[in-house]
This record gives structure tokens, sequence and C-alpha cells, in this order.
């Protein structure tokens, strides 16, 4: 939810669009006849960003909290599914509900270093966590 905050407040400051869709692959197996089949299911969901550019970081990335679980809540819904219903413009030239897709990897213990500056990925949820407690 951190990254999909800050790639929508780049988004927000490229494009200057206050509402707009960024999809995410999400795993799944929520329907029981799936249980006996082997491979991954992935399903693409798409996650709304409205900006407000009043709005502090910590307050945008509550606000995507709780829209992000909404959504995942909604994760067994078939892609397809979404844009039939929504019915938007289609194009071979993009795709119908959103131009920017996110996946996060796990990286480990990752670091990023630079001259009198370490963040590791331990750091990072620390200070994640701290932000959204006050």
């Amino acid at each position: 939810m951190y990254a999909h905050a800050a790639l929508s407040v780049l988004i927000s400051k490229l494009t200057s669009s206050t509402d707009f869709a960024i999809g995410t692959p999400i795993a799944g197996r929520g329907e029981e006849q799936l249980d006996d089949l082997v491979g991954m299911f992935v399903n693409t969901l798409p996650l709304r960003a409205q900006i407000d550019s009043s709005m502090t970081f910590g307050a945008l990335l509550e606000s995507l909290r709780d829209k992000d679980i909404e959504a995942f809540s909604n994760a067994d819904v078939p892609f397809e599914r979404i844009v039939e219903v929504s019915a938007p413009a289609r194009s071979s030239a993009y795709s119908p509900l959103f131009q920017v897709a996110l996946s996060v990897e796990p990286l480990g213990d990752a670091k990023f270093t630079l001259p009198g500056l370490t963040i590791s990925l331990s750091t990072a949820v620390r200070r994640l966590r701290s932000s959204i407690s006050s």
C-alpha cells in the first residue's frame, strides 16, 4: 500500500490527474474448485487512487489503505468481468481500466546505500508503521 501511495503521488504529479487506477496482479485460489489444480492463479486488480493535493502523505496512505482492502475483498472477480460491467471505451492501444501496473517482488534483506545514508527494508517498514500510527 505504501508503494501504491508513492506511485500514485508520482503519477499525479507527472500527469496532473487526480483520479485514476493502477493495476496490480493478485494471486488467489478463492474458488473451492481450484483446490485440486496445480499452478498459480493470478488476477489483475485495478486499485483506484484519488489524490487530493491538500492531504498529507499519511492521510493519503490511510485513504488508499481502506480502498485497497475493499478492492482486495473483490479480488476473485475476473478482470474480464470488471471490464464488461464498467464498459469503458475499448482500444487495442491501451488497457481498458489502467495504463500503469504495480507489481512488488519480495527483496529479502535489500539495502539502498548512498554516502551518509543506508535504508534497509526493516528501516522502511519501521518508518511506515510509525507514520501510520501518528
